[in-house]
């Protein structure tokens, strides 16, 4: 079986990191990658995975790239409305699976009702039980859930004697800041703590350092650019931030499962995917209103014991529920599964 990746992304960001994991855990399985970054290009060389360089914004030539694969391709897939306005091909491919983007769910949703060939698609990935949920236009038994894992690292010990360090990691979007972050903190300002804001560059970064400087806090955060390697902010942070703002819909954040696997408790928003990876209560706090949000970010920064025991058990989620091995296992045994009926069909 034959597995098609498809990459436009302009960091490596958390779809990518998937990828990379089962590019390495299903070294057994056929990869050819088709479309994807320099950076990303040459993680994928180091693993022996083949690729094809395609760094151009031209979606009718990306589009052709879909449509000239095999149709027991498997379909790893980002941004699907940026090349696949029609959706036709969808039903070409053995398995597509859902990456972190909620937007995925409702391009497939509305081609579904649009393009009934779409129904053909014989298996489909949900990286999240809130992706599955919207898969109601297919039978129960065409549908997976597979969650996305995340590498456990060491443990790391930490001092919680000083200003907790809050990390936040995230492109400089419009779906990821609003001015109403910065505001939050600054309603912090009489408690102590900085704040290591790590930015893929996006079309909000010249915003973000005025809003920075417009609330008074160039003293409390520092900006770091470099999002291909999040691992000594989250070595050296205390708390995650996962505030973005309601309006993004996303299904599953690895920056928070990343945070939880280093013994970060993660306060956030009580919206779609990060409830399947938070316990509420114990590995961080999801909240509903901004003023929640402040009082449970005030709990854990006037409570060292508290932000200790935090973190322990936000580790412990991580190895519990979200280890990368776990995952791998369950892609592989979908693979086999779904290849074993061409065997059958095959031999007969």
């Amino acid at each position: 079986m034959k597995i098609l990746h498809i990459i436009k992304q302009l960091h490596l960001g958390g779809a990518e990191k998937v990828l990379l994991s089962l590019c390495s855990g299903l070294a057994h399985h056929e990869h050819s990658v088709l479309a994807c970054r320099l950076d990303f290009t040459a993680r994928l060389k180091a693993l022996g995975v083949s690729s094809q360089l395609y760094e151009q914004h031209n979606d009718e030539e990306l589009r052709a790239l879909i449509l000239s694969a095999q149709p027991d391709t498997v379909f790893y897939h980002w941004y699907p409305d940026r090349y696949l306005e029609a959706a036709e091909v969808i039903h070409r491919y053995d398995i597509a699976v859902d990456l972190p983007a909620a937007d995925w769910v409702t391009i497939v949703h509305d081609a579904a009702e649009r393009t009934p060939r779409i129904r053909s698609t014989r298996h489909y990935v949900a990286v999240s039980q809130f992706i599955a949920d919207h898969h109601n236009h297919l039978p129960a038994e065409r549908v997976s859930l597979i969650k996305n894992g995340v590498p456990i690292p060491p443990e790391v010990e930490r001092s919680y004697t000083g200003a907790p360090v809050l990390v936040k990691i995230a492109r400089a979007d419009p779906d990821r800041f609003e001015e109403s972050f910065f505001s939050l903190l600054s309603s912090l300002r009489e408690h102590a703590w900085t704040l290591r804001l790590v930015l893929a560059d996006g079309p909000m970064l010249p915003q973000i350092k005025d809003w920075i400087q417009g609330y008074e806090l160039t003293d409390r955060v520092t900006i770091d650019l470099d999002v291909l390697e999040v691992a000594p902010a989250l070595r050296a942070g205390h708390i995650f931030l996962d505030l973005n703002p309601p309006s993004c819909r996303e299904a599953w954040g690895m920056a928070v499962s990343e945070a939880l696997a280093a013994g970060l408790p993660v306060v956030g928003r009580d919206l779609y995917g990060v409830r399947e990876q938070v316990e509420s209560g114990r590995s961080g706090f999801l909240c509903e209103r901004d003023d929640e949000i402040r009082d449970r970010l005030v709990e854990l920064l006037r409570n060292p014991e508290l932000l200790r025991a935090m973190s322990r058990q936000a580790r412990q989620r991580a190895v519990k529920a979200l280890p990368v091995s776990r995952m791998i296992e369950q892609y592989d045994a979908l693979l086999r599964a779904r290849a074993a009926p061409r065997v059958h069909e095959a031999n007969h």
